[in-house]
């Protein structure tokens, strides 16, 4: 799944991108843009096991907050700790799952608490033609059980001490054509950027066993 493969003009479906992401898709371009691994190898990035966000992280490692949230048909909810004057609290929406763990993970700045390397190459920044905006912090998600679907998206809450680098927000998405721009705006409110959360009807399908990236971007 993929966001070029959103619905056009479907807000629903655009809100879904929190963890729509990357799944099934290399996403690990290089310098020059193109890419050192096919979307199925990007498998091995999810741990070996669930549960303990004290596992050893497999390919890039996000020196930031962690938390393991227990998904359930009704959704579920995960929080991150303050990391860098932020943090973030994700609300599951109802999905078709039996049950299952997605461990979410951030950071801030690729090169300094984004490290390692997948087929010798770093995670990029979030930079790429036509984009706006500045990336404040990236978050890597794991689905570590089998594949399903949600019928409602994830809704975003960030919460940040200072400013943020503006007040027209966006998630970015790391594909593997590089970053794009998703349909997913947010709000900032005071200190908070909000992405609210929408229903989805159709269905978003998520594969198992599969990693995405995603950032949050102001400008």
């Amino acid at each position: 799944m993929r966001f070029s493969v959103i619905r056009a003009g479907a807000a629903a479906v655009a809100a879904s991108v929190a963890f729509a992401a990357c799944a099934g898709h290399g996403v690990v371009p290089s310098s020059a843009g193109q890419l050192p691994m096919s979307g199925s190898a990007l498998r091995a990035l999810a741990p070996a096991a669930p549960g303990l966000c004290g596992i050893k992280q497999v390919g890039y490692v996000f020196g930031g907050a962690c938390n393991v949230a227990k998904l359930a048909p009704s959704g579920g909810k995960s929080f991150l700790r303050v990391y860098k004057g932020i943090a973030v609290a994700v609300k599951f929406g109802t999905n078709s799952s039996t049950g299952t763990e997605i461990i979410f993970r951030d950071a801030v700045a690729p090169g300094k608490d984004i490290t390692g390397k997948v087929h010798g190459h770093p995670f990029p920044p979030f930079m790429g033609k036509g984009l706006k905006g500045k990336a404040f912090v990236y978050f890597e998600g794991v689905n570590t059980g089998a594949a399903f679907e949600f019928t409602q998206s994830p809704g975003i809450t960030i919460a940040k001490t200072g400013r943020y680098p503006g007040k027209s927000c966006y998630l970015g998405e790391l594909t593997t054509k590089g970053w794009i721009a998703t349909p997913l705006q947010g709000k900032v409110v005071g200190k908070k950027l909000i992405f609210p959360q929408f229903p989805d009807p159709a269905g978003l399908p998520i594969p198992g066993k599969s990693a995405f990236f995603l950032a949050a971007v102001c400008y």
